[in-house]
């Protein structure tokens, strides 16, 4: 019975020591004493207690001297910051700390799986892509050949060949076919276009050349390179009228002003001219008799010997040199283009009239340094 005392007396001494460890020191807290079952489950959960609120006291010793570290409440806890290292309490910590690492965790998932998704996508796509179809290059469209002038005369339109043809001044109003010169002419003078007749035979002539010069004129000037040509081009000469050239074309070197003719006579001769609008103005027959004098100084030739003249052709090739002068050329070309049939009174009574004003006049006259070359062409129709 000793021993058995002295041992529960030893084992009493040695759990006394290891509580004073753990407790801090010796009279901390009483020591569990030996016992049956049940005393010694009621020292047990009592140490427990002691523990709990022991740690009750510690966190309430940091709250009070570190209360932005170890916050009371949840809405005085602050995110950490640089600069002051705050730490948060242990709960909000891990929380914190799993969100942090669940946010990452998701991206790396998410690119994984795009990784891993990827390749099989873009090989089930080769699968069921349709094989694209072979790029069709249309070819442009030729030209359309013009195998006769008769064709184009007919009213076939020229639209697959360059526009070079225009009415009046600039290249607002194109003309493809003979025929849309009477859409541009005023309603009281759309009966000039009548084939036959020089407007009409012109027109049909000129664009059937293909976009460039017409064969007879070609061989005239040397060229056929035609850049624009223009019906009823209207220019100003001397005295203020306007000289209304029937095709103003432009080649290269030169302007060349046409006077078409079929069976019309050229206007008034010059001594008409003069006196015609003396009923209705009687100043005019002194202000036309001072452009002739003009005309006259400029031809060297007296105003008297330009009365037989027809005034057409003076004011024509005053327009030729004119324009030369604007678009900056060294000379110039005035043509008349005869549509009329070699045997006809109206062509010998037009070519006796352009002789009598070469022969007056000269092959090349000049207008303030712009020579003026004179020429007369037949095309048969």
């Amino acid at each position: 019975m000793r021993e058995i005392r002295a041992g529960k007396t030893d084992r009493a001494a040695r759990l006394n020591h290891e509580w004073n460890e753990i407790a801090g020191g010796p009279g901390n807290r009483d020591p569990p004493t030996l016992g049956g079952a049940n005393h010694h489950g009621a020292g047990m959960a009592s140490q427990q207690h002691q523990i709990e609120r022991d740690r009750g006291n510690q966190k309430e010793v940091l709250r009070k001297n570190s209360p932005r570290e170890f916050p009371a409440k949840p809405e005085d806890v602050h995110p950490p910051s640089s600069s002051a290292g705050a730490v948060l309490n242990h709960d909000q910590s891990i929380a914190l700390e799993a969100e942090l690492v669940s946010t990452e965790a998701k991206d790396m998932a998410a690119k994984q799986l795009a990784r891993l998704v990827a390749p099989k996508t873009a090989k089930a796509a080769m699968k069921t892509a349709k094989p694209a179809a072979p790029a069709v290059v249309t070819p442009a469209p030729a030209p359309v050949a013009i195998e006769t002038q008769g064709q184009l005369r007919d009213g076939v339109r020229a639209s697959d060949l360059e526009t070079r043809f225009f009415f009046g001044a600039g290249t607002t109003k194109p003309i493809y076919r003979a025929t849309d010169l009477i859409n541009y002419l005023p309603h009281d003078k759309r009966h000039h276009y009548r084939d036959g007749y020089s407007m009409a035979e012109a027109a049909k002539c000129w664009l059937a050349a293909n976009g460039r010069l017409p064969p007879a004129i070609a061989a005239l000037v040397g060229t056929d390179i035609l850049e624009t040509a223009h019906f009823e081009y209207e220019i100003t000469v001397w005295g203020r009228g306007t000289s209304m050239t029937d095709i103003m074309a432009f080649a290269p070197e030169h302007p060349l002003a046409i006077e078409a003719k079929a069976r019309e006579a050229f206007d008034d001769e010059v001594r008409n001219w003069v006196y015609k609008e003396e009923a209705e103005n009687p100043r005019s027959p002194p202000h036309r008799l001072r452009v002739i004098d003009k005309y006259a100084e400029a031809f060297g030739a007296s105003a008297d010997a330009l009365m037989e003249l027809r005034y057409q052709l003076l004011h024509r090739t005053r327009a030729a040199a004119l324009m030369a002068r604007q678009c900056r050329r060294k000379s110039a070309w005035m043509i008349v283009h005869s549509f009329a049939p070699l045997e006809c009174e109206e062509h010998a009574r037009n070519r006796a009239d352009f002789n009598r004003y070469v022969s007056l006049v000269g092959e090349t006259p000049a207008f303030k340094g712009v020579p003026v070359r004179l020429a007369w062409v037949d095309e048969i129709i």
